[in-house]
């Protein structure tokens, strides 16, 4: 019942999780997340001003996990990491990235953002106001594309053409090297110049989500490592 009435409802999320996580014990941030989560996944997210903690937002259907699965992976070597996951959230004594996995997003204004957009995103996926956040995005999801075509955004294109910012220079069975074809500012306001990210695996990974997490390295690291292992 309170589910079906929240629906009707746009949630709006104007406090900060730092702030939270001093004044509360790991038990009810916990719970505070759970919460956070039912509304995140199932309604709508409305993120308000400047929070210190970045916010990475995956934009997509919520059965498509792999995107969250490869963040999960490599982003805690580099960050600490308030995230969902198969074992539900985890959250770090003093997280410095809060990923949320969204099907529906009524607004977002949060300057420390980034909106990654699924290759499964579709005119199912609800998407409001965007402002003053970082926007990445399959170039194959044409969709997509034409969402943030006009909304002013710093944009990010992941595939597998030359005209893609970041790219594939090579992939094999157990390893790629991942390319930035172009200069862009990351969230800290720094230039990163064209360089290549050499990832070793074991199996190869989704292709479209290797790209992205890449990606979401490049923007929210001051030194972009030159190797990472998934």
């Amino acid at each position: 019942m309170l589910l079906k009435k929240s629906r009707m409802l746009k949630i709006q999320i104007s406090f900060s999780f730092q702030n939270l996580l001093r004044r509360t014990s790991n038990a009810s941030f916990s719970f505070a997340l759970n919460i956070f989560k039912v509304f995140a996944n199932n309604i709508h997210i409305f993120f308000k001003g400047a929070f210190k903690m970045i916010n990475i937002i995956l934009a997509g259907n919520l059965g498509d996990k792999k995107l969250l699965k490869t963040l999960n992976k490599i982003l805690p070597f580099y960050h600490s990491v308030a995230s969902d996951s198969s074992a539900g959230f985890s959250f770090p004594d003093s997280p410095d990235i809060l990923l949320l996995n969204c099907s529906h997003i009524v607004n977002v204004s949060a300057p420390n953002s980034i909106i990654i957009f699924k290759e499964s995103f579709s005119s199912k996926n609800k998407l409001g106001n965007i402002s003053g956040c970082y926007a990445v995005a399959p170039s194959e999801n044409n969709f997509a594309l034409s969402v943030l075509s006009g909304k002013g955004l710093s944009s990010v294109t992941c595939g597998l053409s030359e005209k893609d910012t970041v790219t594939f220079s090579s992939f094999t069975d157990n390893s790629a090297v991942v390319s930035l074809q172009r200069e862009l500012l990351n969230l800290f306001g720094t230039p990163i110049f064209p360089c290549d990210i050499t990832v070793k695996f074991s199996s190869p990974p989704d292709r479209f989500s290797l790209l992205a997490a890449c990606t979401a390295l490049l923007l929210t690291t001051k030194f972009p490592p030159s190797s990472i292992s998934v």
